[in-house]
């Protein structure tokens, strides 16, 4: 258990993850900017289907 506790306690203390941390948080904007954009744009054509059957599997009869 003590060497579970040093290991986290190094983990805390490193700047290591501190790169891969900002790009995820980075990427994780980009993201929901791009599904806001779409869902404020009226999409028309096969991307508009693709994202109505996107997300009637995600909330069933939600979606039109």
């Amino acid at each position: 258990m003590e060497r579970l506790k040093g290991w986290l306690i190094r983990i805390a203390a490193s700047e290591g993850g501190q790169d891969m941390v900002e790009y995820a948080m980075i990427t994780m904007f980009i993201s929901v900017a791009i599904v806001l954009a779409t869902l404020v744009v009226d999409l028309p054509g096969a991307f508009g289907l693709w994202a109505g059957e996107v997300c009637n599997h995600v909330a069933t009869g939600t979606c039109v």
